[in-house]
């Protein structure tokens, strides 16, 4: 890490077998706009397929990942990887 920069972070512990540990991390300068974010993983598991939606609607959890249509690139981008999804239970850990 460049001298003078900051870092900012956490890592949140859940009961999901496919993804124990999220973190997520942001390493900057305080003086200038210039950062490394690290952003949240999330365990999803995505499908075409009718038969196994029909069983298993996305929203749902399938051992333990949340079941997701698939998506183009950007949506993924502003509709998954930036927000939190509102099924996963985290409990926080922040380090400053």
């Amino acid at each position: 890490m460049p001298k003078g920069w900051k870092a900012q972070g956490r890592i949140c512990w859940s009961t999901n077998p496919a993804l124990p540990a999220s973190s997520h991390f942001r390493f900057f300068n305080p003086d200038g706009a210039k950062q490394f974010e690290i952003f949240p993983t999330h365990s999803l598991f995505r499908t075409g397929n009718q038969l196994f939606l029909y069983t298993n609607p996305p929203g749902n959890l399938r051992f333990g990942t949340l079941v997701a249509r698939p998506v183009d690139v950007g949506a993924a981008f502003n509709d998954v990887l930036l927000p939190v999804p509102p099924t996963l239970s985290v409990t926080p850990y922040f380090i400053d």
